[in-house]
């Protein structure tokens, strides 16, 4: 791989809060790793739940234990990089889990290419009790940061990722100011500057915990709509690249809003949507979801889509509103 030094290859930060016994799952995952020249960092965001107890009766010299103020998993992921001095870093969410061979096959695709900062692979989803539910197959590679404007197609979870120090000491660490969706900023800094590459096999299971799916989705609709002014101005973005993070953004977080039953931000995400993206009214195919956003399923139905509406979106995709 081409380490200088005598320490690891790879540091595989993992923060938890409270993640006992999902952590333990995790942990015995990355020390089970065929790829086993790599120093663990659990990062204790704060947790009440004896984890550090846990992570002290380890007994494998590659284990630290860094312990933090609660301040969420990016703050943690940076906790775990400002300790860390592997040249390649990994991700570990304390609720998931990786497949044995996940580094040695990502160690494998960075190996003598420089100019592949970060490489990803496909990943099942399971439940609480760790039964598959379903998969996830993102097989980007190359010069991506174009497509990445459409969402986070690169990977679903930090979980899944293997990238070079190189890279994020060229673009900077985790943003603690985001309440969600700052894996895909990240990846945005990366991609503008280094090639992906992917592993196209399975290398981790994630778990989605359907008791916290409602709160997860009004707090992920936040976080796109704190995230879209974010990158129009980091990037920056005009036009049609403007657009397209919209969409991916203040769209999304319209869906998420109305997921969660919340119609009043449903509507507002919406209206604030379709004044950065007029001519989406044009998508007549869209006038149906438009409306059930803005009206929710019983007084869109209750409307039957009539001719009000009609009128009312071809007058809006004629220029009422411009990009703000």
């Amino acid at each position: 791989m081409g380490v200088s030094g005598s320490g690891p290859a790879v540091d595989v930060v993992v923060p938890t809060f409270d993640g006992l016994p999902h952590l333990r799952t995790a942990v015995e995952s990355v020390l089970g790793q065929t790829y086993s020249d790599l120093k663990l960092l659990v990062v204790d965001d704060g947790s009440t739940d004896g984890t550090a107890e846990y992570v002290a009766s380890l007994r494998d010299p590659r284990v630290t234990y860094l312990w933090k103020r609660n301040g969420g998993p990016a703050s943690a992921r940076n906790r775990g990089l400002s300790a860390s001095t592997a040249p390649l870093v990994a991700f570990l969410d304390a609720d998931d889990v990786w497949y044995s061979d996940k580094l040695e096959r990502q160690v494998a695709v960075l190996r003598g290419r420089p100019k592949v900062g970060l490489v990803h692979g496909f990943h099942h989803t399971i439940d609480e009790d760790g039964r598959m539910i379903g998969s996830r197959e993102d097989g980007l590679r190359g010069r991506v940061f174009d497509a990445l404007l459409d969402g986070n197609k690169l990977t679903g979870s930090c979980s899944v990722v293997l990238i070079r120090r190189a890279a994020l000491e060229a673009v900077g660490p985790f943003r603690e100011d985001l309440r969600s969706s700052e894996d895909w900023e990240l990846w945005l800094r990366v991609t503008r500057r280094f090639e992906v590459d992917h592993v196209p096999d399975y290398l981790a299971a994630i778990r989605v915990r359907d008791a916290a799916l409602q709160a997860d989705r009004r707090q992920m609709a936040r976080g796109h709509l704190e995230l879209f002014p974010i990158l129009v101005d980091e990037l920056p973005l005009a036009g049609e690249d403007r657009r397209r993070v919209a969409r991916a953004c203040v769209f999304r977080a319209a869906h998420e809003y109305h997921a969660a039953g919340d119609g009043q931000a449903a509507r507002t995400a919406l209206v604030h949507y379709l004044r950065e993206d007029p001519w989406a009214l044009g998508d007549v195919s869209r006038w149906q979801e438009y409306a059930l956003l803005f009206l929710g399923e019983y007084r869109a139905r209750a409307a039957g889509l009539g001719r009000r509406l009609v009128d009312g979106t071809k007058a809006l995709g004629a220029g009422r509103w411009g990009v703000g």
